[in-house]
């Protein structure tokens, strides 16, 4: 074969035609020069081969296409760069549109709902996270009265609020700075949407989420590996169900090949997200100072002791990712799947 990476155009054997018009331009888009070995495997220079099949025209034809792939190619370039300047450097969305559906890729999961209910990104993640923390769930909560319902259902219940206070434009969307109750349900939504996409969205961190007594701490976890991602770190998680030796959550490898020890904590406090303390504790004064250096030494030894504590220019950087993480975006990219 002259060139492997033709290989995949061998199946086109039974339509030469369309084959040399594939076979033109390489992969990386750089043209078959004429005393070119043939892409096809022939042995032949492309001139005596695949060459001499096409018209002036188709080779016209063949250019234009090239070219304006090339073109689209780096438009599609720029958006990813443009996204990632104001999202963070987590995969792009993947999303298209088939008839009259929403096709949402997320990970290895594809969603799909109308395309009138999920004209905005934020319809997406209204129905994404009802998804993963369970509609029985939710409906088990909503049963509740509102002071007893958990957290995540007290801000859907501010999310509703605000949104019947508000009127929507002359095209039916609602346009708005969102509320506090809105903007706390809308980035859990997201946070669960950037770790699924990309590494693992854990049912065990699931359901910690979904205990309003693990509720803080998990949700702490979450935002600290979306943020981490969104810095540019990939993520392997530990096996937590491990109890046999000391771990951190998850160990963070960034894209410049520095591996870091993850460990998150957040300390709880009576009354706060639900909350609530032991009586032993609840009678003492729960200060919301935290040793730092205690809970490190806490979560050692790990397994390999060489994963260093970042640097100040590192810990910038996912300061930066957390800003980040809060700007969620609206638009789904334009894509489209012709039916």
């Amino acid at each position: 074969m002259a060139d492997s990476s033709f290989n995949r155009y061998s199946l086109l054997a039974a339509i030469p035609q369309e084959r040399a018009k594939m076979a033109i331009y390489s992969s990386t888009g750089n043209k078959i020069r004429r005393n070119s070995p043939c892409p096809c495997g022939s042995g032949r220079k492309f001139k005596h081969c695949h060459r001499k099949m096409l018209t002036p025209n188709e080779l016209d034809i063949v250019g234009e296409v090239a070219e304006s792939l090339s073109q689209h190619l780096m438009q599609v370039q720029a958006r990813q760069s443009e996204f990632q300047r104001d999202h963070g450097k987590g995969r792009p969305i993947i999303s298209s549109q088939f008839r009259d559906w929403r096709l949402v890729a997320v990970g290895n999961e594809l969603n799909y709902a109308k395309k009138t209910d999920t004209k905005y990104f934020a319809d997406f993640l209204l129905q994404y996270i009802r998804l993963k923390l369970g509609v029985e769930w939710g409906m088990s909560e909503l049963a509740k009265p509102l002071r007893d319902r958990h957290p995540v259902l007290q801000w859907y219940d501010g999310l509703c609020r605000f949104q019947r206070s508000e009127q929507p434009d002359d095209d039916g969307i609602y346009r708005s700075s969102g509320n506090g109750a809105l903007l706390s349900w809308y980035r859990l939504a997201y946070d669960l949407y950037v770790t699924k996409h990309n590494a693992d969205l854990q049912e065990r961190l699931l359901h910690r989420i979904r205990n309003a007594q693990q509720f803080q701490g998990a949700r702490f976890e979450l935002v600290v590996t979306a943020s981490m991602i969104l810095a540019g770190f990939e993520i392997t998680f530990e096996d937590e169900s491990d109890t046999n030796r000391k771990h951190a959550e998850f160990v963070a490898t960034h894209l410049s090949g520095m591996r870091i020890a993850v460990e998150a904590k957040s300390r709880h406090r009576d009354g706060v997200l639900e909350y609530k303390a032991s009586p032993r504790r609840s009678g003492q004064n729960q200060s919301s100072r935290v040793s730092v250096e205690r809970l490190i030494r806490k979560a050692l030894p790990i397994d390999n002791p060489r994963h260093p504590l970042p640097d100040r220019h590192m810990i910038m950087h996912v300061a930066q990712s957390i800003i980040k993480r809060n700007n969620i975006p609206n638009e789904f990219p334009e894509q489209e799947i012709l039916a």
